[in-house]
């Protein structure tokens, strides 16, 4: 069995490429910069994920996963 935080990560680079995230985020009315600043990341990393130009680190992936699912009530 999967690591809660290796199940975040992979939840999170997945959201991030399937534009998932995304969603979630604008649904939630929160701005780019609004959650780069919760998960410690700049504004030009969430957007650059976003875009489908990188994929988030596995520590970015799983605390970007955590509040998607936060916003997301999951």
């Amino acid at each position: 069995m999967l690591s809660e935080d290796l199940q975040l990560a992979l939840q999170g680079k997945e959201w991030a490429a399937s534009g998932r995230g995304a969603r979630i985020r604008r649904n939630a009315g929160l701005t780019q910069k609004q959650l780069g600043r919760e998960i410690n990341v700049a504004t030009g990393t969430v957007s650059r994920w976003e875009r489908g130009e990188r994929l988030p680190r596995p520590a970015q992936a799983a605390r970007y996963a955590r509040l998607l699912r936060t916003l997301a009530g999951l």
